[in-house]
């Protein structure tokens, strides 16, 4: 009897217990966060308040990544991951919390900046059917033009999308989904739910570059009609190019490596002429071996070109300007850049960020016309890892080049660009200007040792 006593009052006590954990699990305890997303490379700080210990895990690393001991959560990819948190609590009970963060690739978009947008397969733009700037006006596609019927303003919203505006109507007005989720058209509810886009970044061929503009999932399509719609299955004429209205600019940095003044950069070398020239014909010159960091960062990010012509020898950082902050890991695609002269040969242009991001992301085109650039060091590609962190078209070298033929490729380029010439076509000017031509297997020029990242068919001007 004694036995069967305690028995009960010990299957009471477990049952209070178990109670009153899942009510405590089910009403107070809970993960916080500050937002449900996250983009791309960015991070939020998750928490659960009141424990002595917690593990995180993601159980989507390739989504997102967590921080075991501290919460921090970074995007990786895009798409939703379950964020688990394994709790223990001062009165011995042990908890498991999930939440689920969605993660948004912007990688490329600056917000609030006007664009052109292009369907990749048919290589025509985003436009308003007619001069109408009343509600419900049609959305079609139409031929490239500098029309502001065609030029759209991003602006990033709370929940992570974008509104696509139009320019035509002073921004206004913009994409709107009707009730059926089946068609956009132009309306004034700017910033409601029918009017927010997620625009995802792609990073696979055939596709590299591009993005594909959201609502919820269906994707924004075309057809060979010129129509736009919506729909549930993902196709070529699903895929779009950003490419911005402002005129394209080239911010140029040329530098000669010389040991005679502290293993410095010294903007005074043969390509400097040529690189004067060029800036007065549209394109800006600039000699940033002393900005400041932050400076050198803002002058990047008016403009849409970026052109390094010097020395470049990997992540060792010998003998070269730009290179690997290895223990960040190379691997990720970090650059860092540092303004120590005491550094060995290791100088860096200051317009990268010393925290380890990289700057150049943010620009339309970045030219890696120093040697190697495209070369591997250390499981890191200069010019892929630029690509990855954002830039929409990256060229990098793949052997060592001279001073003559980085300075010909450069001057066929840009040229082209200045011509409203779309990339593939300025990059192949370049290859053909920088000298003696030969071909390989499949007829196309092989001269100067260059490849290219990103989307090929974007235009600059």
């Amino acid at each position: 009897m004694k036995h069967k006593k305690i028995l009960s009052l010990f299957l009471v006590a477990i049952m209070i217990l178990s109670f009153s954990t899942m009510f405590v699990s089910a009403n107070t305890r809970s993960i916080s966060y500050p937002q449900s997303w996250v983009y791309v490379g960015e991070s939020i700080q998750l928490s659960v308040s009141g424990v002595v210990d917690v593990l995180w895990r993601s159980l989507n690393t390739d989504i997102a990544t967590v921080n075991s001991s501290t919460g921090k959560v970074t995007g990786v990819s895009s798409g939703t991951a379950a964020i688990n948190a394994t709790c223990s609590y001062s009165d011995g009970s042990l908890e498991e919390y999930t939440t689920y963060i969605t993660v948004y690739d912007n990688r490329g978009i600056v917000n609030g900046e006007e664009y052109y947008i292009m369907n990749a397969e048919y290589d025509t733009l985003l436009s308003l059917a007619s001069a109408s700037t009343a509600n419900n006006t049609d959305i079609n596609l139409s031929a490239r033009s500098t029309s502001t019927t065609k030029q759209w303003r991003l602006t990033q919203q709370s929940t992570g999308m974008y509104t696509i505006a139009s320019i035509y109507t002073s921004s206004s007005k913009g994409l709107y989904v009707n009730s059926s989720a089946n068609d956009v058209s132009l309306y004034t509810l700017l910033g409601s739910s029918r009017t927010q886009f997620e625009i995802r970044r792609i990073n696979e061929n055939p596709f590299d570059g591009l993005y594909l503009i959201c609502y919820g999932s269906k994707y924004l399509a075309a057809t060979f009609s010129g129509a736009v719609s919506l729909t549930s299955t993902l196709s070529d004429s699903c895929y779009w190019s950003l490419s911005r209205v402002e005129k394209g600019e080239a911010d140029i940095f040329s530098f000669d490596y010389v040991t005679t003044i502290g293993n410095s950069f010294d903007s005074t070398g043969q390509n400097n002429a040529f690189i004067e020239t060029f800036g007065t014909i549209g394109y800006s010159s600039a000699s940033n071996n002393n900005a400041t960091s932050t400076a050198g960062k803002n002058a990047l990010i008016a403009n849409d070109v970026f052109v390094f012509n010097g020395h470049y020898q990997g992540s060792d950082g010998g003998n070269g300007s730009l290179y690997f902050y290895t223990s960040t890991g190379a691997e990720s695609g970090r650059i860092v850049a540092t303004d120590n002269l005491a550094s060995s040969n290791r100088y860096s242009i200051p317009a990268l960020s010393s925290n380890g991001s990289n700057a150049l992301a943010s620009l339309r085109c970045v030219l890696y016309l120093a040697c190697n650039t495209a070369t591997d060091y250390g499981n890191a590609n200069l010019a892929k890892a630029t690509y990855n962190e954002g830039a929409h078209f990256v060229i990098g070298t793949t052997s060592t080049v001279t001073d003559k033929d980085s300075t010909n490729f450069l001057k066929g380029f840009l040229d082209d660009v200045r011509e409203g010439e779309d990339l593939s076509y300025c990059y192949s000017s370049g290859i053909i200007a920088a000298g003696t031509v030969s071909t390989d297997a499949e007829g196309y020029p092989v001269h100067y040792p260059a490849e290219f990242f990103g989307d090929a068919s974007q235009y600059l001007n």
